[in-house]
């Protein structure tokens, strides 16, 4: 992730969980919970949740008792979820150790993780291939890569979705956030970003095929893959 976008990130992490309910309205926490529901067959261990952010999809896993490191390049987000686990508990704070790092240089050695998350991140970061390389190298055999990112709807709900993300969000960026082009930069890299079967074409390129699958969410305006490392 560039310096630049690290920068946007932490000007925006106080607000960006109020704005993600918005956007959203709230239904990025039952998208989030279907990764969880993927998971389950793993049967616990250790996650890796990569881009963790403000922590939603770490914290998920956490109360389901697995072992959850959340990484993610800005301190300002992390320092965010460090009052999310501190506001909720002593025995949620001993399952969650966060670390600040990069993406595509994951400070772990290979076979570490049961599973690797990674949820609106991967367009963000500069080498979404690297990326994936890298999830795949620090999980087990067998282990799962699960992604949740943007996709595009089709017919009225795509258009519609298009004006809403392309011009409402950047404005009710900069009324919430007094940062437009955080916002602006968000619904630009969501309309752009490769998705179906262009993505998981990419999955495969980088080695993450076995058992490929993906869902579409809310008509295609978000997607989940997910594959184990085989």
């Amino acid at each position: 992730m560039s310096k630049k976008v690290n920068e946007m990130f932490s000007d925006i992490s106080p607000k960006y969980d109020l704005l993600n309910n918005i956007f959203t309205f709230g239904l990025h926490k039952k998208w989030k919970k279907e990764l969880l529901n993927i998971s389950t067959d793993v049967g616990g261990g250790r996650v890796l949740d990569i881009a963790s952010g403000t922590g939603d999809i770490a914290l998920l896993f956490a109360k389901q008792n697995y072992k959850v490191t959340a990484l993610d390049f800005s301190e300002k987000m992390l320092e965010v979820l460090r009052k999310r686990v501190r506001g909720s508990g002593r025995g949620l704070a001993q399952r969650i150790e966060i670390v600040q790092g990069d993406a595509l240089n994951l400070p772990f050695d290979d076979n570490s993780f049961d599973i690797a998350t990674i949820g609106y991140g991967i367009r963000n970061v500069d080498d979404p291939r690297k990326c994936l390389r890298e999830m795949a190298r620090v999980v087990k055999k067998g282990g799962l890569v699960l992604i949740l990112e943007t996709g595009q709807a089709s017919g009225v709900i795509g258009m519609l979705n298009k004006f809403y993300s392309s011009c409402l969000m950047p404005l009710m960026g900069n009324l919430f956030a007094r940062n437009y082009s955080a916002y602006k930069y968000l619904s630009d890299t969501a309309g752009n970003f490769p998705y179906g079967t262009e993505f998981t074409q990419m999955m495969r390129e980088t080695g993450i095929e076995e058992g490929l699958q993906m869902r579409k969410v809310f008509f295609g305006v978000s997607y989940i893959y997910w594959a184990r490392v085989s």
